[in-house]
């Protein structure tokens, strides 16, 4: 199996596992990960700088490899943006909308 298909495959588990757990739980996760992408910026930005000059190696166009390029700033608005999704209301179990087919 690729390891595409593998990562594919155990996300598919996790999303199960996910949809079981309290809000409460789900938004610890996020602080986890916003806290985790903090504390591992070097080492995202020196991965970072090698997918870059693999990109341009690859051919990709500078305006391409520039929205992918990471620095502390950047890393930082994902992390808030991480943050600001903890703070939104869970949606999962909600019914946002519905109709009825029959008159639809």
């Amino acid at each position: 199996m690729s390891i595409v298909k593998e990562l594919a495959a155990k996300a598919k588990v996790a999303s199960r596992e996910l949809a079981l757990l309290t809000a409460k739980d789900k938004n610890q996760a996020l602080l986890s990960v916003a806290d985790m992408i903090l504390a591992n910026t070097a080492e995202i930005i020196k991965a970072n700088e090698i997918d870059l000059k693999n990109g341009a190696a690859s051919g990709l166009s500078p305006a391409l490899l520039d929205r992918l390029a990471l620095n502390k700033d950047r890393i930082s608005d994902m992390v808030e943006g991480v943050k600001q999704v903890s703070e939104l209301e869970d949606p999962v179990g909600e019914i946002i909308a519905s109709w009825d087919s029959q008159t639809a």
